[in-house]
């Protein structure tokens, strides 16, 4: 049985003008994730090496290892929590 996981999905969002410069989207954006097909080496190549994008722990690489050959695709996945500074 698959896990259940508490990640959402959101493939669009519209805001009127005076909420928008608020801060919702960086508030709603904290990871990104994408599905890759293995055989599509620019892609793997452009969110991978160039983007940062890391293979995601829901990829079937993790939790069906003994198989990868069973799974035409990959899930990548990159972290958008930005890091905050200590003035001194």
């Amino acid at each position: 049985m698959e896990e259940m996981t508490e990640d959402k999905a959101c493939y669009e969002i519209q805001l009127e003008s005076g909420a928008r410069g608020k801060g919702l989207g960086k508030f709603l954006m904290k990871k990104v994730m994408l599905t890759v097909l293995k055989q599509n080496e620019r892609a793997i190549n452009f969110f991978g090496n160039i983007m940062k994008f890391q293979t995601d722990e829901t990829s079937p690489v993790f939790w069906d290892p003994l198989n990868p050959e069973d799974y035409c695709y990959d899930i990548l996945s990159k972290s958008l929590t930005r890091k905050t500074t200590v003035a001194n």
